[in-house]
């Protein structure tokens, strides 16, 4: 579903440089609070990453690159 909405506004791959991260850091005060939803994503992420860990070491890496780019088109979608 996040790959129909990519073209939509091409400035979201801006979202996969560290520097707004930094810059939002040093400029708004109460940063920290919307970096927090981040960290929430990426444990997600990691839960998941967990949850394959049942399937076996050659399962999870064949599948692991398909989960890491949905992931990441969802979240930019």
């Amino acid at each position: 579903l996040g790959c129909s909405h990519l073209l939509d506004d091409l400035h979201v791959f801006k979202a996969l440089s560290p520097h707004y991260a930094i810059e939002l850091l040093t400029t708004y005060p109460k940063g920290f609070w919307l970096l927090g939803a981040v960290f929430l994503c990426t444990t997600g992420a990691e839960a998941l990453y967990s949850d394959l860990g049942h399937c076996g070491r050659g399962n999870i890496r064949v599948s692991w690159v398909f989960v890491k780019i949905c992931l990441i088109l969802n979240y930019l979608g």
